[in-house]
């Protein structure tokens, strides 16, 4: 949890995003409500005289893609309201293509200053094509990446598997395949309140 930072912590905020096709039933509210969310949340750092990187990956089991910084990410996700998803949901390679993709650009210059990085998964949790990594090897990687730069990892999801992260955000209604716009905003107003160091 954040507290009683000074004026030049810089955060890195990345958001994992499930595009597989189970995730269709939340099309187009999901991408409206987390572009909104990430508005809103560059809006609160900013407000506390904070520096804060957005930026997002999508994967299923056909497809991975970056989006490298916060208006990339925004327009991505407008974009994607209406996107035909596909394929099945391998959270496990996701993951560990993510924490190499991140480790890669933590090099980069102009991200040296990072004080705190945050690594949002947002699914519907089911796991299921994942061939690369197990889930023991990928907590490993989670726990080695989260030590060397000072990282939490936060999952939102209605059904969780046995990994290792910080703080786990229910959609119950993930869970189910039914719509509940009120609990998937609920949990997003929750993040912001996390990160920016509010109690959940």
């Amino acid at each position: 949890m954040l507290n009683n930072h000074s004026q030049t912590e810089s955060i890195l905020y990345h958001v994992i995003i499930d595009n597989s096709k189970s995730m269709q039933v939340y099309q187009p509210e999901l991408y409206i409500m987390l572009s909104k969310h990430l508005q809103n949340l560059h809006k609160s750092i900013i407000a506390q005289e904070k520096l804060i990187h957005i930026s997002c990956s999508y994967f299923n089991s056909e497809n991975l893609g970056f989006e490298d910084s916060y208006a990339p990410t925004i327009k991505f996700l407008k974009k994607s309201k209406n996107l035909k998803l596909s394929g099945n949901t391998n959270i496990f390679d996701a993951l560990t293509e993510n924490l190499e993709y991140l480790s890669q650009k933590l090099e980069r210059p102009e991200l040296k200053k990072i004080t705190k990085i945050y690594l949002a998964l947002i699914s519907d949790g089911h796991e299921n094509k994942s061939n690369k990594i197990t889930a023991k090897e990928l907590n490993e990687k989670l726990k080695t990446f989260r030590k060397n730069h000072s990282a939490e990892f936060i999952i939102l999801s209605g059904i969780f598997h046995d990994l290792d992260c910080d703080i786990k955000l229910i959609i119950p209604s993930m869970a189910q395949y039914e719509k509940d716009n009120t609990r998937v905003q609920n949990a997003f107003d929750n993040l912001i309140k996390y990160i920016c160091g509010y109690q959940v």
